[in-house]
Parts: C-alpha cells; sequence; structure tokens
C-alpha cells in the first residue's frame, strides 16, 4: 500500500500513532443501571456505541474512574471476539459524560493533536486494517484474539492533516446518506413481500385475468356485486378437493452419508422450489420408498417448524427431484392432473388468504407450530 499513497501521506503503524493501548477495568457490573456504565464487547455496534448495550459499575473510587473513563476521541477496539468482528471499533463522542472502558476492550489513545481521532477510526473500518487485523489474531474454541504486540505492527496510513479533516466531513456527509439508503433499503423486502402477495391474491381470484377473459370469451358472466367475489365461471374448493393422495414424509434418520435415496428437508423448499444445494441421504424399506417416491408435478408443503412463517411453504417438484424422498417434517400433495394446474396450485398455497389460513391453524404457544 506504500507505493499507492498520495504525496504527502505517510504509511505508519498503530503502535507508531497511538500513545497508549490499555485493557479496560476487571471490576464487578451490574445490570440494574446503578453507577457510571460501563463498555463490553456488545457495545460496539455498527462502528458506535450503543447505550443500550452496556452494563454499570457501582462504588468506584475516584483513581479507578480517572484511570479507566473515556476521553472523547478515545477509540474502543475490540481484540476477541470471533473471527468476523474482531477488530470492531467505536470512537468516544462525549456522552455520556462519565463513561468507563470495560474488559476484553482495548482503548487506544492518540495522546497527541497530529492525527485527527476520527480519521483514523475511519480508517480502522477499510477492510484493509480489518484483513491485517485478522492475520495477526491467535485462535481459540469459537473465538480469536489479537494481542497488543501484534496489533501494534498493523499498518495505519496517516494523510496530512488538513487533508484528515476534509477526508472526515466528506465522508461524514456521505455516510450520514449511506445511513438512510441503508434504511430505506431494508424496508423493500416487506414491500416486495406486501406486493407479491396481492398479485397472488389478484391473480387466484380472478381479478388479474379479468380483461383477458373479456378479449376473449364472447359471453361474460359478470363477477357479481362484490368486487371480491370469484367469476361464475370459478369455483371455491378445499385443498383436498383437488388433490388425489396427500402424505407424511419417513421418519428416518438421515446423513450427509450418499447410501441409500436423496431425501428433501425443510432447508430444500424455498421460494416455491426444490433447492438441492444441501441434500442428506437415508436408506429407506422397499415398500416406503415406493410410497414417498416423487413425481413431477407433486408439491412439497411443510407442515412443522418452531417459526409458524415457515409452516406452510411449499415448492413445485420437477424433473431433477423425480424419485426423490422427503422427510417427516413435509407433506406431500398430489394434485388431481385434470382438476387443477400443479404451478396454480402452488401458486395459491402462498397468497395471502391461503397463509393465512394456515397460519392461524399452524400457530401454538408450545414453541412448534403445525398444520
Amino acid at each position: 500500500m506504500k507505493d499507492e499513497l498520495p504525496q504527502g501521506w505517510a504509511s505508519s503503524t498503530v503502535g507508531e500513532c497511538f500513545l497508549e493501548l490499555r485493557n479496560g477495568t476487571t471490576t464487578s457490573q451490574n445490570t440494574a443501571g446503578k453507577g457510571l456504565p460501563v463498555s463490553r464487547i456488545e457495545t460496539i455496534q455498527n462502528s458506535r456505541f450503543d447505550l443500550e448495550r452496556v452494563r454499570y459499575a457501582d462504588g468506584l473510587p475516584a483513581a479507578v474512574i480517572e484511570s479507566f473513563r473515556y476521553r472523547p476521541g478515545d477509540i474502543a477496539f475490540s481484540h476477541i471476539n470471533s473471527y468476523e468482528h474482531v477488530g470492531k471499533t467505536a470512537i468516544y463522542e462525549g456522552t455520556p459524560e462519565t463513561f468507563i472502558h470495560g474488559m476484553n476492550l482495548l482503548r487506544l489513545r492518540l495522546g497527541h493533536n497530529h492525527i485527527e481521532p476520527h480519521f483514523a477510526h475511519l480508517f480502522m473500518q477499510t477492510s484493509f486494517f480489518r484483513e491485517e487485523v485478522r492475520r495477526r489474531v491467535g485462535h481459540a474454541v469459537n473465538q480469536v484474539s489479537i494481542n497488543q504486540k501484534n496489533l501494534v505492527e498493523v499498518p495505519l496510513v496517516v494523510a496530512p492533516l488538513d487533508e484528515q479533516k476534509r477526508i472526515v466531513a466528506k465522508l461524514e456527509m456521505l455516510l450520514v446518506k449511506v445511513d438512510q439508503c441503508q434504511k430505506r433499503l431494508v424496508k423493500i423486502p416487506v414491500f416486495l413481500k406486501r406486493f407479491r402477495q396481492s398479485v397472488l391474491a389478484a391473480a387466484c381470484s380472478g381479478r388479474l385475468t379479468v380483461d383477458w377473459r373479456h378479449s376473449n370469451w364472447s359471453i361474460i358472466e359478470p363477477l357479481g356485486d362484490d368486487s371480491d367475489a370469484l367469476p361464475s365461471s370459478w369455483r371455491s374448493v378445499c385443498v383436498g378437493d383437488v388433490i388425489e393422495n396427500l402424505k407424511y414424509g419417513t421418519s428416518q434418520k438421515c446423513s450427509y452419508t450418499k447410501r441409500g435415496v436423496p431425501v428433501l428437508r425443510i432447508p430444500n423448499v424455498l421460494n416455491g422450489a426444490i433447492d438441492q444445494t444441501d441434500l442428506k441421504y437415508a436408506q429407506l424399506p422397499p415398500k416406503e420408498l415406493e410410497q414417498l417416491r416423487l413425481e413431477v408435478g407433486d408439491i412439497l408443503l411443510i407442515r412443522s417448524n418452531g417459526s409458524v412463517s415457515l409452516v406452510g411453504r411449499s415448492a413445485l417438484v420437477g424433473k431433477h427431484e423425480r424419485g426423490l424422498a422427503y422427510a417427516g417434517y413435509l407433506i406431500r400433495l398430489r394434485p388431481i392432473r385434470d382438476q387443477v394446474e400443479s404451478e396454480f396450485l402452488n401458486l395459491a398455497l402462498v397468497s395471502f388468504d391461503v397463509r393465512l389460513q394456515i397460519e392461524l391453524e399452524a400457530r401454538s404457544t408450545s414453541g412448534v407450530n403445525n398444520i
């Protein structure tokens, strides 16, 4: 990275830039809100201090408070964490007025005015810096850590002070817009889900194709007085009226060992179709295997799950799933082909009205929802 730096910039290290790297206090803490707020690993969220995730220390001596309190511009560094989250940082902006540096975090203090603290903090959020930290971690069970000896060697690039300030000002303005965009993007899946349900509801009630019927039928039977009523050439039925067979899957234990027949499970039922990226196998008795073999046009439906929103999720069986078996948390629906198109039934099962019926029927207070 040194050869790519603009003129006037310098390649340095954490140890050269920060005059103090210090562990936090190990004093006992409480969750009752008594005393002074204390930072901990969970306090660092999205490069900021989340004051809803602090704990508190009561009765601290004045010398301890003075020794471990954050000063504006101090940076908290997560040096013990999962591999993904090690190196997370947050900068102290002065709120709350007295904020204590807690254990399992390092407090990085510049102690001079040659580097703008916000510039250093922004640099620490780059993928370059985080990867340099990860290269130096030690591994333990379920977590990694970087000691101070290795942390001081992590590269840190320094711009001229005036340029640091300009970069910070520009980035902070841009990051506000990024945050605003992110908040809007979070809402998009909800809007798309509602839109999809609306389209399905219109399609499965005849409203979506009313113009087509007027263009292609010489005699049109009216919808009736109620705009939500079905076209008179349609009829309302139960699922049982249009399927010839409904059967639970196998209760045999499955494994990743490729012995026997592939068995489709809940993770394989995705977005209306079968996903075979995570298959397990089971050796089934011939009679059970014959009963459970899938045919093109079958529909698999999740019948039991801890999440009620997953109960009733369905997928259409295609040619690549012909002959496979399926597990006990799934139900196979085999449509009567001269009564209903399999694709249409699969779409109807995820329409709003049907989903509502399934969720109301399946919802349970025991932790497992069943239909």
